[in-house]
């Protein structure tokens, strides 16, 4: 009983640490594990975003546009999904922030490229280049939740 469990704790200590502490291989560049550590924190930052700028309009029973940004269902509102404006460009384009509507919307551009409406949000100010900034990363970086 006692080797057992002097093999189990060995076992432990060489082989269960090698899953903690960094996921990088030495076959990647530097800044991959940080790089991706950013991204995931984009989604829970814009969601942030649009919870205190885009939600009092943008919610159920019925948002505005046909366009839900709640936490449940904001990112399938918007990811590849074709703009209800008549436009046909998508909300977001995965990769691609100047193809996304969104980004169009929140920049006040969204008439140049045959939008309608107001800038985003409306009838409140506009969301700072920062702010901004941060949904293009998102939008950037693959528009993952």
């Amino acid at each position: 009983m006692r080797s057992l469990l002097l093999v189990s704790l060995v076992t432990t200590l060489l082989f269960g640490c090698a899953g903690s502490g960094s996921t990088k291989t030495a076959s990647e560049p530097a800044g991959v594990e940080e790089s991706a550590a950013a991204t995931t924190e984009l989604g829970p930052r814009v969601q942030a975003l649009f919870e205190a700028n885009c939600t009092s309009c943008h919610s159920e029973p019925e948002p505005a546009g046909q366009l839900d940004l709640t936490t449940a269902v904001a990112s399938g509102s918007l990811v590849d999904r074709v703009s209800a404006r008549g436009n046909r460009r998508l909300l977001v384009a995965p990769g691609q922030p100047e193809s996304s509507y969104l980004i169009d919307k929140l920049e006040g551009t969204h008439r140049d490229v045959g939008g309608s409406g107001a800038r985003m949000p409306r009838g409140d100010d506009p969301l700072s280049d920062a702010e901004v900034a941060t949904i293009r990363s998102w939008i950037a970086s693959g528009a993952q939740r």
